[in-house]
């Protein structure tokens, strides 16, 4: 399984857990989301009613552009 993190988020991971793109905007951290990605996402509502950035990012096969 991957997360895609800038390396500064390690140690609060280590501590916190992955945490969902909400939870984690109350944290100090370095981000390396697009802005115009993260808008349309905001807006994103999955099948049981929540929020896209209510879940944290973990990926089985991580095969996408950011690597």
């Amino acid at each position: 399984m991957h997360c895609i993190v800038p390396m500064a988020n390690l140690s609060s991971i280590v501590r916190r857990s992955n945490l969902s793109h909400g939870r984690a905007q109350m944290l100090p951290h370095c981000s390396v989301a697009s802005k115009e990605v993260q808008a349309i996402r905001r807006r994103k509502v999955v099948p049981n009613g929540r929020r896209l950035h209510q879940y944290a990012n973990l990926y089985i096969d991580a095969r996408n552009p950011m690597l």
